[in-house]
């Protein structure tokens, strides 16, 4: 045992050099204490008028953080999702759900179509970026192409007359950053967002902690795996900032379209 812990405590130091840590996992079950689900308390979730947006809903079941929350408190909302065979099985397991709203789409720079890149028989996995796939361990004669159709914030949010967004759901596969960027150029501020940022770079899991806190919004790694990132914004939604902050809405649609990330355009 003295000879594991030392060996442990070297490895410990080596890794905590480079922003990791080692611990053992225990795994509560159903006693999990989910932080996702103690933020939405805090929303009146019961409320008739709460709203939630879910960009990559996949069916509805596998890998998904919102569903039971769905189901339980009878939300009203839109849920996106962009493979139509996928698209097919969420109509299916939300049968009966008569204040969702199904959109077989990405949400995209503007409105078109683009190359979506997917895993057959996967179906939490399909990414604008094929390095996502192969960065999974998939090789490229394992994936295929799609042609998806793509809306922008902006579109959605008009064409379903969104006046208020409660919670945003992401899990877009490494353009969790770029969907977040783009309802804030859209004007929406969600009172919580919980996004995946597995397939994040570190300089993009940075900035999207800078942006979102220079908005006032506080986060907390959280999930199951711990690959999520719990943000939530306790002050009112209004999107003029304070006196002495840059006033990030204003600068925000230059950055949006200058610094995209390689998402679209990877082969």
């Amino acid at each position: 045992m003295p000879v594991f812990n030392a060996i442990r405590m070297l490895l410990q130091s080596a890794v905590s050099a480079c922003g990791y840590r080692i611990e053992r996992k225990y795994d509560f079950g159903r006693y999990r204490l989910d932080v996702l689900d103690l933020v939405v308390d805090r929303l009146d979730p019961l409320r008739s008028d709460f709203f939630f947006v879910q960009v990559g809903a996949n069916n509805g079941e596998d890998h998904d953080q919102i569903n039971a929350m769905i189901r339980r408190y009878n939300w009203r909302g839109i849920l996106l999702e962009p493979q139509p065979d996928v698209f097919a099985d969420l109509v299916r397991n939300y049968a009966g759900h008569d204040r969702l709203i199904f959109e077989n789409a990405a949400l995209g720079y503007s409105d078109g179509e683009q190359e979506f890149w997917t895993v057959p028989g996967e179906h939490g996995l399909g990414s604008f970026d094929k390095g996502v796939l192969r960065r999974s361990g998939f090789h490229d004669s394992e994936t295929k192409q799609l042609l998806v159709k793509t809306v922008s914030a902006q579109t959605l949010l008009a064409k379903h007359a969104v006046g208020h967004i409660d919670l945003l759901q992401v899990d877009a596969e490494g353009f969790d950053f770029e969907v977040i960027k783009m309802f804030l150029a859209a004007g929406s501020l969600p009172t919580v967002i919980n996004y995946e940022h597995l397939h994040l770079s570190d300089t993009n899991r940075r900035s999207c902690v800078e942006w979102l806190g220079g908005l006032g919004y506080k986060m907390l790694q959280a999930g199951p795996e711990r690959i999520d990132t719990v943000a939530y914004r306790s002050a009112p939604a209004d999107p003029q900032p304070a006196c002495d902050e840059p006033n990030k809405f204003a600068t925000l649609h230059n950055f949006l379209f200058n610094q995209r990330g390689p998402s679209l355009t990877a082969k």
